[in-house]
């Protein structure tokens, strides 16, 4: 589904628990602020978001929480009341999912 300032690609997982939103705003490089209205616009709980601090390391985590994490690449939960989130500009974002 094709929205003004972002589109819905959930459509292409089978499972109906997955949702991959891509923004067509620029956000400035923090992204906070515009991660947190992304997704309150989507649908998401703004509250619940995993946002790493990207540095083009090798740094992956697996947070216990929402919230900040610094200097780090990639994330990835098993709660389901987290939301793993991700910014790119000229990289091309890699999401996997085990069900």
């Amino acid at each position: 589904m094709i929205h003004k300032d972002w589109v819905d690609f959930s459509h292409h997982f089978s499972n109906q628990n997955i949702k991959a939103i891509f923004s067509y705003k620029s956000f400035n490089a923090d992204g906070l602020e515009g991660r947190k209205d992304l997704a309150d616009q989507t649908g998401f709980n703004s509250d619940s978001l995993i946002i790493p601090k990207q540095t083009h390391s090798t740094n992956i985590l697996f947070p216990m929480e929402a919230g900040r994490i610094l200097d780090t690449d990639g994330v990835f939960s098993s709660d389901p009341n987290l939301v793993c989130s991700i910014q790119v500009a000229d990289c091309m974002p890699v999401y996997f999912v085990h069900q």
